[in-house]
């Protein structure tokens, strides 16, 4: 028993330290200091392997090498963190990274593949809706103009939607009738 107290106790402190260091790297982030972000988010991944923290860190290192343009190291890091037993807190964002850059790739089919993973596992009524805006876009884009139109007149009758929504709905509905 002493043994796994001792284990316990270790486990409280490398999840606090790795919480604290996430916490320091997204200050970062806030900052705009992307160099410093990276080279804190690099050392938790590394660090603290098994904790949510390092999940989270490579969601974050993921969103800044995608806003830096570099596809190759975004795909690793964003998929890292889809794989990881973590991927609930930022599913949705993490999913429409994969597909943009699949989309990019013009690789349509993986785009629309991420986004009904992600669909499947939605619980948010805003991310839901915004995935299945996604999803709309990217049928327009692989000539499924019958599906996208479908799913877009599902949205724009749904009750309460959100304006912001509301308006990327109306503007892809034009879209189909260009």
């Amino acid at each position: 028993t002493i043994v796994v107290a001792f284990l316990v106790r270790n486990n409280r402190l490398n999840n606090y330290e790795a919480d604290t260091a996430l916490g320091m790297a997204l200050i970062s982030v806030d900052k705009r200091d992307f160099t410093t972000a990276t080279f804190q988010l690099e050392n938790i991944i590394n660090d603290f392997e098994s904790t949510s923290s390092s999940d989270i860190a490579s969601y974050y290192l993921g969103k800044i090498h995608y806003n830096n343009n570099d596809m190759g190291k975004a795909r690793k890091y964003i998929g890292k963190y889809l794989n990881s037993s973590s991927k609930n807190i930022l599913h949705e964002a993490a999913s429409k990274i994969m597909a943009d850059i699949s989309f990019r790739e013009n690789d349509l089919l993986s785009a629309l593949d991420f986004i009904d993973l992600s669909l499947r596992n939605c619980n948010s009524l805003f991310n839901c809706r915004s995935l299945e805006l996604k999803k709309a876009f990217y049928l327009i884009e692989n000539g499924d103009l019958s599906a996208a139109s479908e799913l877009l007149l599902n949205l724009k009758d749904q009750k309460n939607i959100d304006p912001g929504q509301k308006k990327i709905v109306e503007e892809l509905i034009g879209k189909l009738s260009s």
